[in-house]
């Protein structure tokens, strides 16, 4: 019977113990979400694309060698399709505090405040609540390679309708590498 007793209390505290953990989780996860979340902006938009059937319109542009494409992505092909898009993604852990935000009008800039994030701004264009357009700089400068991107994504009536990456890489003893990628979405 005391075996009984001593359990209640225990289960007690055990219980308060996990509702005060789960409150602090729940914190973190806030603190997480400290910018735009690309990732799960890219995550949705893949899911609701596929969904709905969307073709893609790809073209990719290196040294004036031009690669066309066109395709009906699966799961597994949207994923990869969008990767490139994910280096572009300001909510990291280790971005927390590096980044100011700026609103002009319908426009919300996230400007690096930082020297070690290598994007540099992360601006969302808006017209009234929905979001048009995303554009997002990217400078990454290593020991040997340097590399520059811009990223554009456009979207009507809330679905992605393009993107498009531009940017050169230059590595150490190599020639620059100019690069675009672009992909135009119809949905059925």
């Amino acid at each position: 019977m005391n075996c009984c007793k001593m359990r209640i209390p225990l289960l007690v505290i055990l219980a308060a113990f996990l509702a005060v953990g789960c409150q602090q989780n729940e914190r973190s996860v806030k603190e997480l979400n400290a910018y735009f979340d690309l990732d799960s902006l890219l995550d949705e938009q893949a899911a609701v694309l596929y969904d709905r059937g969307a073709q893609v319109q790809k073209k990719v542009v290196m040294d004036g060698e031009t690669e066309q494409r066109t395709f009906v992505p699966d799961t597994a092909e949207w994923k990869s399709e969008l990767a490139i898009i994910r280096d572009f993604n300001i909510n990291k852990p280790y971005f927390v505090g590096s980044f100011k935000l700026v609103r002009e009008g319908d426009v919300l800039k996230h400007e690096a405040t930082s020297e070690n994030v290598d994007i540099t701004r992360f601006e969302l264009f808006y017209e009234g609540d929905a979001l048009v357009r995303i554009e997002s700089f990217l400078d990454e400068e290593k020991y040997i390679y340097s590399n520059k991107r811009k990223l554009t994504l456009t979207f009507e009536s809330g679905l992605l309708s393009s993107y498009q990456i531009v940017g050169y890489q230059k590595m150490i003893l190599q020639e620059e590498v100019d690069y675009e990628i672009s992909g135009s979405i119809s949905v059925k």
